[in-house]
């Protein structure tokens, strides 16, 4: 959202030999007492990234928008993780083309409450409204679901990014079993 960054990224995406995507990871703090970054802030930065033309493909960069990581997902009641992701979708979703509905959603760093929960890394912004709320591996299930019904019903694409540490995660947390049992077949 700085002008430095934008200076230094917008010249760059237009001389790639092909069309760039640009993920764009919304970050987490705490603006005007609401829960995150406002979409609002973001507006003028995505607008010009998606403005900008490469040269090379005569084309506008394709944007994924994530608007929650999965390392501040707990931060997140279930409630609060669909504000913001329609705060997200209403204000950026003209210009956003796929929305990454989870990232790294199996990990065992997403809740912290129950079986294999792991707390050491976590941390909201200081001074987090309402606190951090207590979160289970089923609320982060419900969170994707929530963000994929989100993304679809404003008719847009939507990613799922697993992660895969076969010798770091717990055995409920391993992607081929956490699939099955949190991604619902349709």
């Amino acid at each position: 959202r700085t002008s430095g960054y934008l200076n230094q990224v917008i010249p760059a995406l237009t001389n790639f030999s092909v069309t760039p995507t640009v993920r764009t990871v919304f970050t987490l703090e705490v603006d005007s007492g609401n829960q995150g970054a406002t979409a609002s802030t973001y507006l003028s930065a995505v607008q010009q990234i998606k403005a900008s033309t490469n040269v090379n493909t005569g084309q506008h960069p394709f944007i994924m928008g994530q608007p929650v990581d999965s390392s501040y997902m707990f931060c997140f009641t279930q409630a609060d993780h669909a504000a913001r992701w329609n705060d997200y979708m209403n204000t950026l979703g003209q210009y956003v083309d796929v929305w990454e509905i989870a990232n790294e959603i199996n990990g065992n760093w997403l809740y912290n409450t129950g079986a294999n929960a792991d707390t050491s890394g976590e941390s909201c912004p200081s001074g987090w409204p309402g606190g951090v709320p207590s979160t289970t591996i089923q609320d982060v299930a419900n969170k994707m679901v929530d963000a994929y019904n989100i993304t679809k019903a404003a008719g847009k694409l939507a990613a799922l990014t697993l992660t895969f540490c076969p010798t770091d995660l717990p055995a409920p947390n391993q992607p081929f079993t956490w699939i099955p049992n949190y991604v619902p077949a349709a």
